[in-house]
């Protein structure tokens, strides 16, 4: 059954990141969008040293290998889509920025990303 409160999906993404250690560039690429927020997935790409649109494809990437899904996660919880990355990051379609998920934000200061 997919999590339904804020703590359901909080917890939901602790369990997923600690099943998995991140390694440190993915780490790295959660840090800058914790850090960074309201940012282009140019600008963050370019905060981890990486080409304009590789932030979001490895930011979904990393999130689909711990499982959070369209299996794992309602429509609510991807922003009604089934990108990955909308487990843990909102897009704003106006400016074109991401900006972290207050859950994701609360779970990765759980797991001592800050």
């Amino acid at each position: 059954m997919p999590p339904k409160t804020e703590a359901d999906i909080t917890a939901l993404i602790v369990a997923a990141f600690s099943k998995e250690l991140l390694r440190d560039w993915e780490a790295s690429a959660i840090l800058v969008l914790l850090r960074h927020p309201g940012s282009t997935c140019a600008q963050l790409g370019a905060l981890v040293g990486w080409k304009p649109r590789a932030w979001d494809m490895q930011i979904g990437k990393i999130c689909n290998r711990r499982g959070l899904n369209t299996a794992t996660l309602d429509s609510a919880a991807l922003d009604g889509t089934d990108k990955p990355i909308r487990s843990i990051a909102s897009f704003n379609t106006s400016d074109r920025t991401w900006s972290p998920k207050p859950a994701a934000i609360q779970a990765f200061e759980l797991l001592g990303l800050r």
